[in-house]
């Protein structure tokens, strides 16, 4: 049930601004969030980004930091990433 919760939430969110992930208030999705910061499309309406267990984090590192100053709302930011550890032989 949980899920299914967390699921309808994020749908709402996304119905928010459809077109432009940047006048939402949540960004759940990695597409959006890599849209935004590439494209310096972030606006007040922005509260919450959560990126969790990306397999191409690698990308951040390339994307505009300069779009979190237009992000005055900014409340919750959280980075999650899954590391793999090499085995020795």
């Amino acid at each position: 049930m949980h899920d299914l919760l967390k699921e309808m939430g994020q749908q709402i969110v996304r119905h928010e601004c459809p077109q432009e992930p940047g006048r939402r208030s949540r960004l759940f999705h990695h597409e959006d969030v890599f849209h935004v910061l590439k494209n310096n499309t972030g606006t007040d309406a922005i509260e919450g980004i959560v990126l969790q267990d990306l397999p191409h984090m690698k990308k951040i590192r390339s994307l505009n930091a300069e779009a979190f100053s237009k992000m005055r709302e900014l409340r919750l930011l959280k980075i999650s990433v899954l590391l793999q550890m090499e085995t020795k032989k």
